[in-house]
């Protein structure tokens, strides 16, 4: 079973994948009384439902026909919150490496070449025993998800592009670049 969640301008549905293209859950709640009981909106509720009743949903998408319009493609469900958890070792010793490979190179160099001698991994840069008991994790924005081919933008102030303080555009701008590709302004 295939499923997508579109947009039709402020209108939000799902579809399944049947025999002929996208078909409408909606469509299918005539020939399928349990669906009327969820939120047909909500790829999360499909999913949820009984075995059995997901098989009788890509019988009946076989049978009918695709919808005709073409809408946008949105997340599979709306997320409530984000969290990103740093669980795996190799995770902290790699995110570790990259740190010091960006900002201590010559750092970076003596711990290659410890763990290239030894074959182990250069002990400042495994976790602290804390770690272990207490993973690190924090908190993001979970309404910055994107689909792909969404259009992101990125937004700079308008006042910040005036010709009045354009002065202080390139500063900030060449904040923003990282240290190896700055060049005095």
């Amino acid at each position: 079973m295939m499923l997508r969640r579109v947009a039709e301008g402020r209108e939000k549905r799902v579809e399944i994948l049947g025999s002929q293209g996208w078909v409408r859950i909606a469509s299918l709640a005539s020939r399928l009384p349990a669906l009327n009981s969820i939120d047909q909106s909500d790829a999360v509720a499909i999913l949820a439902l009984s075995a059995d009743i997901r098989d009788q949903l890509v019988r009946t998408a076989r049978d009918v026909a695709p919808t005709a319009a073409e809408a946008q493609v949105v997340l599979p469900f709306a997320p409530c919150s984000f969290r990103d958890f740093m669980l795996y070792e190799t995770h902290a010793v790699d995110a570790a490496r990259g740190f010091v490979r960006r900002y201590m190179p010559a750092t970076a160099r003596i711990a290659g070449a410890y763990e290239v001698v030894t074959g182990r991994t250069f002990p400042p840069l495994k976790p602290h025993a804390l770690w272990y008991r207490q993973p690190i994790y924090y908190f993001g924005n979970h309404l910055t998800f994107a689909v792909d081919g969404e259009n992101i933008s990125r937004h700079i102030p308008a006042r910040s592009i005036t010709s009045s303080n354009s002065a202080s555009c390139l500063h900030i701008l060449y904040a923003m670049l990282p240290p190896r590709r700055r060049k005095a302004p």
